[in-house]
């Protein structure tokens, strides 16, 4: 499963108990049958959960089912990126034991509900996020040296068009600038209005010239 880690920028991880199928060449659409043959009899082929369901008989048209899965407190592995993780059940005895209500009681199945350490993490690519991704990258493991060089020189790049000023600095520029412009456009106004009063009242010489 996928869980995104919240620090400056969230940052994707796969999170698995199996290793994932990343030479399978037609993923997401995996014949499990084959692998299960293939894999260790004591490892689950693919990562359970507990959950839990119910269906809701008083709707309008249809009946509606809905689901949750159940979640503990994260174990020491997956602290490093969430405080939560689900509950991981981790062999077909544990999955009987959840899945058949009828014969083991809630008391009984109790137990099964504590963190689980025995997990494995990579970072992928955030295109995890999006619904309009979804082949083999998506579970590929993601070069962390390169990735930083990337960002290092994507930074430095974004730096060389940003003038660095200190912002009080900035601001100080930019209010004597704005002040000086509404002195200025006082100032000229005000001689406009002047020079107008004074040309109205002012005798036109060729008027009285005699």
């Amino acid at each position: 499963f996928f869980e995104w880690k919240k620090n400056v920028s969230k940052t994707p991880f796969f999170i698995y108990q199996t290793e994932p199928f990343l030479n399978e060449k037609h993923y997401p659409n995996i014949n499990i049958e084959k692998i299960s043959q293939q894999s260790e009899k004591d490892k689950l082929p693919l990562l359970a959960m507990a959950g839990l369901f119910e269906i809701n008989q008083h709707c309008e048209s249809e009946p509606l089912y809905t689901c949750t899965i159940c979640t503990v407190d994260a174990s020491e592995t997956m602290r490093k990126v969430h405080v939560r993780m689900p509950v991981i059940l981790s062999s077909q005895h544990e999955i009987d034991e959840w899945l058949d209500f009828g014969r083991y009681k809630t008391e009984q199945v109790l137990p099964l509900l504590v963190p689980n350490n025995d997990i494995k993490m990579y970072r992928v690519t955030p295109n995890v996020g999006s619904t309009k991704f979804n082949d083999i990258n998506n579970i590929q493991p993601i070069d962390v040296d390169k990735e930083n060089k990337t960002v290092s020189s994507n930074r430095n790049t974004l730096d060389s068009f940003v003038i660095k000023k200190a912002p009080s600095k900035y601001f100080q520029d930019h209010m004597f600038k704005d002040e000086s412009n509404k002195i200025l456009s006082h100032k000229r106004n005000q001689d406009t209005i002047d020079d107008y009063i004074y040309k109205e009242i002012k005798p036109s010489v060729k008027r009285f010239k005699k």
